[in-house]
């Protein structure tokens, strides 16, 4: 699902206008008719709505969904109150005109902040005060709004994004933004939705198709994108019924120093459960027996040195390569990663440590092949790059630095984005909040590397491993308490996938 910018919404919105054809307000009353659906799947148990608008579309859309709403049911108590305004979009208009005729809804202009009213905590919100079309920052009576409704303990729906929220870029987004418990996001989720810098203002937030013009969507680029199942879906590639472990590729996993093992055996077992052929784990010598213990199924390379990885290695009988969970940043780790890089022609992964010793050389980069895979999460990502004031900050750097090195820069977190180097990005749709545990990160290196090992192309291991990844933690979530997720679960439900 393509991610737009807001001028590029307001095209789509003109173009399907022109093209479709329709009325603009009659577009209006499609988005608020979808709103409606929604207001009803949602909030049928609430008896007051209290519907606030502002002077443009959004206001309209908002300003609809009232009238819909007093015809729909009697059981719900509407209340309108508009921003007093010389400067209202027409269909806006239209629309006030149209509930001046409609006898169960209270109607009233906010002149002042004293016509602000008081909302009670049973109650549902409707904010329609500003949409995506917003420049600058809420001040004013807008602003004194906004706050009334964060002061209140009311449900809060917003109409397509928070009002005081920008699209994009919330780097210096003011505190005036509304607090939505839910925010319904017509056709396709907004970037903003995507960055941390919008979590204090959205709980959660929702897509629904309102039949913008297809062809100019597929035909509008953009380099955002929404990554769904059925994106999964398309890239799941065929087992064969005479194939063999050799069918489905080698994979070299460099992981672990003495006394940390566990990263190594978490990479290696979610490598195994990924479908490769045969994994290879090279880790300190005399640390075999904790890897054959734990994952029989792996094969091993004992290190010389019984501390940390330090060896030059050959890469000839395998099909992918990852280093760095756990491997430490002594001198010894870094000569050989550097080592590896300079002679490794496989797809490779870096993770972890390998991310750590890069940041502290990072002249080294200029020596990563072609495509490497980073995973980094965002102190990692800083490290390797500058320290960033917000996470928008933060994802163009991302898009820079993935073009600069050639490289795929996954950058794990709610949301991860995974970003190529034609400055493609896709943010996951897949994972929750109990895979902030140690040891998932490890899980995904070896997801991916297992992968790539059975010859998955770059971008397609990237995608479908951060999107399983993800998956197998939400299937855990659905009979247990989220939080209570530690890596090894999200390895145990791996398997659960394609039998849902």
């Amino acid at each position: 699902m393509k991610i737009f910018t807001a001028t590029q919404i307001q095209a789509l919105d003109k173009a399907t206008i022109e093209k479709e054809p329709i009325a603009s307000i009659d577009l209006m009353e499609r988005a608020a008719m979808t709103l409606a659906d929604f207001f009803i799947e949602k909030y049928q148990r609430y008896k007051e709505v209290f519907v606030f608008a502002g002077n443009g579309n959004n206001g309209g859309d908002a300003l609809v969904l009232a009238r819909l709403l007093s015809h729909m049911s009697s059981a719900w108590t509407v209340s309108v109150f508009v921003l007093d305004s010389e400067n209202r979009s027409p269909d806006n208009q239209a629309n006030i005109d149209c509930l001046l005729d409609v006898l169960n809804v209270k109607l009233k202009v906010l002149f002042s902040e004293d016509d602000i009213p008081e909302i009670p905590s049973d109650a549902v919100v409707v904010d329609g005060l500003f949409g995506t079309g917003l420049s600058r920052a809420v001040t004013g009576m807008p602003a004194a709004v906004i706050e009334r409704i964060n002061a209140s303990e009311a449900e809060v729906l917003s109409v397509d994004i928070p009002s005081g929220l920008y699209a994009e870029n919330n780097a210096i987004v003011a505190d005036v933004v509304v607090k939505a418990d839910k925010v319904l996001s017509f056709q396709f989720p907004k970037l903003a939705f995507m960055l941390s810098d919008s979590e204090p203002y959205i709980k959660e937030w929702f897509i629904r198709d309102i039949g913008l013009h297809k062809a100019t969507m597929e035909a509008m680029e953009t380099p955002f994108s929404y990554f769904q199942q059925e994106d999964a879906e398309k890239l799941w590639r065929a087992r064969f019924r005479f194939s063999h472990k050799g069918t489905y590729g080698h994979a070299l996993l460099v992981a672990g120093k003495r006394n940390m093992m566990g990263a190594a055996i978490l990479a290696t077992k979610a490598c195994m459960r990924s479908g490769t052929g045969l994994v290879t784990t090279h880790i300190p010598h005399n640390s075999g027996h904790l890897l054959q213990s734990t994952v029989p199924e792996a094969l091993l390379s004992e290190d010389r040195s019984e501390l940390m990885f330090t060896d030059e290695l050959d890469y000839g009988k395998y099909s992918a390569v990852a280093v760095g969970p756990a491997i430490g940043t002594k001198p010894n780790a870094q000569h050989a990663l550097l080592k590896l890089i300079q002679t490794c022609d496989k797809p490779l992964v870096m993770d972890a440590d390998a991310l750590n010793i890069l940041s502290l050389n990072k002249e080294w980069m200029a020596f990563l092949p072609e495509n490497t895979i980073l995973t980094p999460h965002p102190g990692e990502f800083d490290r390797l790059t500058q320290k960033h004031a917000s996470a928008y900050e933060r994802l163009m750097t991302q898009i820079e630095f993935a073009h600069k090195w050639q490289v795929v820069v996954v950058l794990k977190g709610a949301f991860t984005s995974v970003v190529f180097p034609d400055g493609s990005c896709f943010f996951n749709s897949t994972g929750h909040h109990g895979m902030a545990s140690g040891g998932c990160g490890d899980v995904l290196t070896g997801i991916v590397l297992g992968l790539l090992a059975q010859g998955y192309s770059c971008k397609s291991a990237c995608l479908l491993g951060v999107w399983w990844h993800g998956k197998a933690a939400d299937l855990y979530a659905e009979n247990h308490l989220a939080q209570s997720l530690i890596a090894s679960d999200v390895i145990d439900y791996m398997g659960h996938l394609l039998s849902k």
